[in-house]
Parts: C-alpha cells; structure tokens; sequence
C-alpha cells in the first residue's frame, strides 16, 4: 500500500488560470512487496527477518555483533524537485548498490521515499557507515542534500520488545544528525531514548495542549536601537505543560514536523495571533506588526497564506500588522517554489523575512533571487565573526 503528499497551487499560463498537481509517493506501509527500485524486501518482511535472524544470535551467543541502522536523506524532496523523479529513483537504486556493497552480509528494507532501515555486522561499523555516507553525498552533489545514518549497538542481549524498536532507535539517532554539518551518523544513547519518550508525549498530548490552551503565544519585542522603540513582535510557541513543566519549542516543533503534524499548531498560532491583534485595536491599545514563523511542511500541509487571509478577514485585521518568517531550510526544499510563494504575500500585503541567516548553506549570492523585507542574521554568524576578531 502506498500514500501519496499531493500539491495544488494556482499559476497563470498564457494568461489564463490553471493548476498544477503535483503527486510524491511518501511512505510504502508495511508491504511484503519488493522495492522495485533497489530489490529491497517490504518492511514487514524485512522485520521479520530482522527478528529471525535475531533469535538465532541469541540462541548462538553472538547477539551483541549484530547493528540496527537507518539511512535518511535529509531534503530529499528538494532534489527531486530540482532534479527530476527520474534522477531521484536512480538516487535510491545507487543508495541500494551502495549498502549492499558495504554491508554485504546485512539485511535492508527502504519505509519511506528516502528513508532505509537495515540489520547489519558490528565490525568496522564506523568505517562502513562514514562509507556509505561519504559515497552518496559525492553523488547528491551538493551539501543541502546528504544521507545521514543512526545506528545501535548493543552491549548485552535485548528483549524481543526492545529489538523490535530497535530500529526506531535507530531512526532517532538518524535525526539527531539530520542538520549536523560535520557528523554523517550517530550512536543511539541513554539520552536519545529519553528524548523517544519525549516523543511519544509530545504527539499524545499536543491536542491536549491545543485545546485546553497549553500552548502559550510569547510576544519577543523587536527593538529599534536608535530610537529604543518596539517596531514589531515575533510571536513564540511555548508549551506550559501541567505535568511536564515548559516544553522548549526547541524539543517539540522538531517532534511535530517529523510527524507531519506542524500544520495544526502553525494555524493555532495564526489565530490567535490574529485574534490578539484584533482585540489590541479594539481596545484602543496600540498595535505592531506581528511576525509568525512557518515550517516548510506549512506550504505542504495548510495553504499558510489562503488561512492567514482567512483569519485576517474573519477578524476584520488589515495585512500590514503581519509578517512572515521563513528559514533557509525553507528555501533548500523548492526554490522556484518558494520564490512564487513570497510574491504572493507580497501580493496580498504581507511582509515575507528570512529568520536565522547563517545558520545553514545559503550564500547573500543566493539570496538575491528573493525579495525578502528583512533579513535575521543567526547569533552563530556573529559568534564566527568575534572568534575571527579575538585571533
């Protein structure tokens, strides 16, 4: 069984309006079918091998020197986009060549469009990993584009439980290093299992915490130095949980993208953000701009500026008392895309600001191509700067 992410976006051709569809295969969902891209069994299979092959080492005493790994694509829709589907199905084959050729003895299984699990040997896993990771980078070509690798190494003889989460653990440790510039891979630790758990509270409870107003909206004044006046807001998620305490947006907006479940917290923030604005006015009080940051996966999953259009004419709010902040990880995933995008809320009244520049690979060069209203330096590009200074 397969499932699909489909786009529809309106563009003129020729000067009439049309549509453009566009469909991208995501996850393949516990199938016995073989991949017909890399030979690869289903997932189901696959982990049934896994346990099979498990419980042999068990019953042999060599349990210890077998390894779960992942392998994970980080923007790999964003070279599909800028390649071509073809190109990115001959990506995966290579992928496939590549693992098998490192990992002969190892066992593999593709679940998702750019995401592989395995069961492989412990010996040289190090070498193997930053192997195979060195290898598929030089083919991506470009650092926006780079598989990363999370792996477990068991030091005594697991549960049948615990094994068969092994490979979520394995997932994890793959995240962890997904925007690492400098680590291709990462050991699954103590600390990343707390973190799994984290997870699992963060989805069970995240529309808990939407109804009953857990998730608190932070106003971080923007302040003009040489007047010492407030010019506009940044509008912040902070998640005071009843019995978790403060949640850092830090720990779960991460957990809610890679959920795909941003969207319904970024349309909380909308309204209520436009609704505060309302009320201020209302009041009498005075009112500034507003900034709301969006997720990459917004543009996938909300239509952010038809429900920020929506919001602002429910609550009868003029355009100009908000911006919109999108990131350099936002830019990697289509750059043509995103170009028509911020026209658009141009186009409808809206200020579009490029939050954290410095943070990942985009050059001022880059940035010409988009007619951003502002642009945030991250803290780090100033910290490289003053360490360059002190030397």
């Amino acid at each position: 069984m397969r499932t699909a992410d489909v786009r529809i976006e309106p563009v003129l051709a020729d000067g009439e309006a049309c549509y453009v569809l566009e469909v991208e295969n995501r996850r393949m969902l516990s199938s016995e079918a073989k991949d017909i891209l890399t030979g690869f069994p289903g997932t189901a299979v696959f982990l049934n091998q896994a346990l099979e092959i498990a419980q042999k080492r068990m019953s042999e005493g060599t349990f210890t020197a077998m390894c779960p790994v992942c392998f994970n694509v980080a923007n790999f829709r964003g070279f599909n986009q800028e390649n071509g589907m073809n190109a990115g199905n001959r990506c995966i084959a290579y992928i496939g060549t590549v693992l098998r050729r490192n990992f002969p003895e190892g066992i593999f299984t593709r679940t998702d469009a750019e995401n592989f699990w395995g069961l492989v040997a412990r010996k040289d896993i190090s070498e193997r990993l930053d192997s195979v990771c060195a290898a598929v980078n030089l083919y991506l070509g470009r650092r926006s584009y780079a598989l990363k690798a999370g792996v477990v190494v068991f030091d005594q003889v697991a549960d049948e439980e615990t094994l068969r989460h092994s490979f979520d653990m394995a997932q994890i440790a793959c995240n962890s290093v997904k925007n690492d510039g400098e680590h291709s891979y990462a050991v699954f630790s103590k600390q990343m299992e707390e973190q799994l758990e984290m997870r699992r509270y963060i989805l069970d409870h995240i529309d808990q915490a939407l109804e009953e107003g857990y998730i608190k909206i932070y106003y971080q004044p923007v302040v003009r130095t040489l007047s010492g006046k407030v010019c506009s807001c940044e509008a912040l998620a902070r998640w005071e949980d009843p019995q978790r305490g403060m949640i850092s947006p830090g720990v779960f907006v991460p957990v809610l993208e890679s959920a795909r479940r941003i969207g319904r917290l970024d349309q909380y923030m909308i309204e209520h953000v436009v609704q505060y604005q309302n009320a201020l006015l209302e009041s009498g009080r005075r009112a500034v701009p507003v900034s709301l940051n969006l997720s990459q996966l917004d543009f996938d999953l909300i239509q952010p500026l038809k429900y920020l259009n929506e919001m602002t004419e429910k609550y009868h709010m003029p355009h100009s008392y908000f911006h919109v902040e999108i990131t350099e990880t936002v830019l990697a995933e289509n750059q043509e895309r995103m170009a028509r995008m911020i026209d658009h809320f141009h186009a409808d009244g809206y200020e579009v600001w490029l939050d954290d520049f410095g943070s990942g690979y985009s050059s001022l060069k880059s940035l010409s191509r988009y007619p951003f209203d502002l642009i945030k330096l991250d803290m780090g590009f100033f910290v490289t700067l003053m360490r360059k200074a002190e030397r």
